[in-house]
């Protein structure tokens, strides 16, 4: 689908050409995708299909192709992607995952993917493993920014604000601090530098999430706020936000089946 909500230079003027993949490596409690992350949904297509729904979402005017949670897929992606380059591709590729892909899924995609958007979610492993059934997270996800790093260099926007290559990198604010938000940001600016940096104000406590007394609620402003100062602090640059309004964003119905409609 062309979507309209992602980061201004991941959106452009004409959107997002987003593909979501389903089956996720994660298992987060809060999950506004879960339909299709933690469910058997969407269609099964080959990465010839794919490279021609690519280049449909280009024909439509969208100002990037973005990959969202391509991590299971990879060697399909990569396929895929050679593909459709020969074909006509021409618009940026945007990898936007869960920060979970290992070397030698990112050596795959070296020179084929121009933009790496990945999550930055959690500091802790006791965090990652109780909302995400991930304890490794901390490790994988930092190892696999640090190489996204050195593979696309640091953002890089075109005359009408476009990402044409580099890492922008996301992190979820949550409330109660769950996500250690301090420790993230301060590793990422000591290891990677003062990189381009989404910070997400949108979490609401979907899914299962709503039961656990941490992260049962929305974020507040003061939460949120206090994240985006020590950005700013430590150097990011530049540093996308969010408003107080995002909590309620649109989130894909799954069971829609005009959302698997591709002719749209």
């Amino acid at each position: 689908m062309v979507h309209r909500g992602e980061e201004p230079p991941i959106d452009g003027s004409g959107g997002a050409g987003n593909v979501f993949f389903g089956h996720c490596s994660l298992r987060c409690v809060f999950c506004q995708n879960h339909g299709i992350s933690q469910a058997s949904r969407g269609r099964e297509v080959s990465p010839s299909a794919l490279a021609e729904i690519a280049l449909a979402l280009q024909g439509r005017g969208a100002s990037t192709l973005g990959l969202v949670t391509p991590t299971q897929f990879t060697s399909a992606v990569a396929e895929t992607l050679r593909l459709a380059r020969r074909r006509g591709l021409v618009l940026p590729v945007v990898h936007n995952g869960s920060g979970v892909d290992s070397g030698g899924a990112l050596a795959q995609l070296d020179g084929l993917v121009d933009v790496y958007l990945p999550d930055l979610k959690w500091a802790g492993a006791d965090e990652a493993r109780r909302y995400s059934g991930a304890g490794w997270y901390p490790r994988v996800a930092r190892n696999a920014i640090q190489t996204m790093a050195a593979q696309v260099g640091p953002l890089v926007l075109d005359g009408d604000g476009i990402a044409r290559r580099g890492l922008l990198v996301r992190h979820l604010v949550l409330p109660d601090d769950a996500a250690r938000s301090a420790e993230s940001l301060a590793w990422l600016a000591a290891a990677v530098g003062p990189c381009a940096l989404s910070l997400l104000r949108q979490y609401t406590p979907l899914h299962r999430a709503g039961a656990d007394p941490r992260l049962g609620r929305v974020v507040r402003g003061d939460e949120y706020d206090e994240v985006v100062d020590l950005a700013r602090w430590l150097g990011f640059d530049p540093i996308y936000v969010q408003e107080a309004g995002s909590t309620e964003m649109g989130v894909p119905d799954w069971d829609d089946p005009e959302v698997f409609d591709w002719s749209r």
